[in-house]
């Protein structure tokens, strides 16, 4: 979750244009593929940036 804060953190909230954010997660099989699905969902409703996740492992 630190990782996600620091990423939101690094990005500009005031600019008119729209920025991306990808989140890495570990395998499809584990909890936190579904957390960051999860994460991701909450914040594209929340800020005016686009979050995506995947898998890295």
């Amino acid at each position: 979750m630190f990782v996600v804060l620091a990423a939101v953190a690094g990005v500009s909230l005031a600019a008119e244009k729209k920025d991306f954010v990808n989140i890495g997660t570990a395998g499809i099989g584990g909890c936190y593929y579904p957390t960051g699905g999860y994460i991701c969902g909450v914040l594209n409703k929340e800020v005016n940036i686009t979050f995506t996740f995947e898998r890295i492992s």
